[in-house]
């Protein structure tokens, strides 16, 4: 009988893991557990933490670029979905899109480093009255000026006004136009008269594509729409929202 009672103890502390602790198997899972949970967070901190930091060096690559603001906005989109992806969770995917985000932006200052300069070459030698190459002048633009909204940004507009130069010493005459961005420090485009409504960019820089407008207008003649084409923005029936600025010059 004592040897039964003996089996019997040892039979219990085997099933208990001696005097009601845990045994040690299950010990070394919760362990095992614990450290994975761990590893997991510092994993998903290091990710955010990364993901975070690359965003920080895209924002400062995009700041001392020499990317007009539209080359700029045309980054900012995709730019939002990266951060968003980071702060749900999928930062190898984010950080993925930013790398090459930064290798676009680095590809473009290059290009808009060249145009920049023949830009500044244009305004410092516009050429004379009789040379401006814009076409015949015309006595019915007032028609097209005002400002017109991005569809998907009203806040941001693009402004449709006469033809001025940055030149004092070469004034453009009457009867012309450009267009340019309300926003940031962007350049005027000198558009040419190709139709009616229809315009096309007359200076453009090396390798770039002139941008071109076509308006639509209502029964009294007036611009309502504008449709804007370029290789960074293109913009289909942009309305217009109101006139030019009480000051503008």
């Amino acid at each position: 009988m004592r040897k039964l009672n003996i089996y019997v103890i040892a039979g219990l502390l085997t099933l208990t893991g001696c005097g009601g602790e845990p045994a040690q198997a299950d010990v070394d899972a919760a362990e095992t557990n614990e450290e994975e949970t761990r590893d997991a967070a510092t994993s998903a901190e290091g990710g955010m933490k990364l993901c975070t930091h690359r965003l920080m060096e895209l924002d400062k690559q995009l700041a001392e670029s020499n990317l007009t603001e539209e080359q700029k906005a045309a980054f900012d989109l995709t730019r939002e979905s990266a951060s968003a992806m980071c702060a749900s969770g999928q930062e190898n995917l984010a950080v993925q899109m930013i790398d090459s985000m930064s290798a676009s932006v680095a590809k473009a200052s290059g290009i808009a480093g060249a145009a920049n300069e023949d830009r500044a070459e244009e305004a410092e030698a516009l050429p004379a009255e009789e040379d401006y190459a814009l076409g015949e002048p015309r006595t019915d633009l007032e028609r097209f000026y005002g400002l017109y909204a991005l569809p998907d940004n009203p806040d941001r507009q693009l402004f449709v006004a006469p033809a001025t130069s940055p030149n004092p010493d070469r004034p453009i005459p009457n009867g012309y136009l450009m267009v340019g961005a309300m926003w940031g420090d962007a350049a005027n485009w000198y558009m040419k008269s190709e139709a009616d409504t229809r315009f096309v960019q007359q200076w453009v820089s090396p390798g770039g594509s002139p941008i071109k407008v076509e308006f639509k207008t209502g029964a009294n003649g007036a611009a309502e729409f504008m449709t804007f084409t370029s290789d960074y923005m293109n913009y289909q029936d942009m309305p217009r929202v109101s006139d030019l600025p009480d000051d503008w010059q």
